[in-house]
């Protein structure tokens, strides 16, 4: 069986599974996925400064619209997603200076 390392042996095989993009003018797969990840990565830069935002002066949380969307999502056993249904909010010992955004809960 010939080697397809030498001269001679070298198989006309695509050089990958979709074959030759080169050929084709596709654009590679790798330059797809790494464009992902960088937007991804930016995406989780954004949530980042977006929740340093959600802080008092002095350190202390806010209670904002997306923490009670978050504490929602987190503690999905105790609460409904939809603000009006949940009749208790537990917010004891979660930091907050003073508590504002309620209007929504009866």
């Amino acid at each position: 069986m010939p080697s397809s390392i030498g001269g001679e042996g070298r198989s006309n095989a695509p050089l990958s599974s979709r074959g030759s993009t080169r050929a084709t003018g596709e654009e590679d797969s790798i330059s797809n996925l790494s464009e992902r990840a960088y937007e991804y990565a930016s995406n989780d830069y954004r949530r980042a400064l977006e929740a340093e935002v959600q802080q008092e002066e002095d350190g202390t949380p806010i209670l904002t619209n997306r923490f009670l969307r978050d504490l929602f999502k987190k503690e999905w056993r105790r609460y409904y997603r939809t603000p009006e249904l949940n009749e208790k909010l537990f917010l004891h010992f979660k930091g907050f200076s003073y508590m504002k955004n309620l209007a929504q809960f009866s």
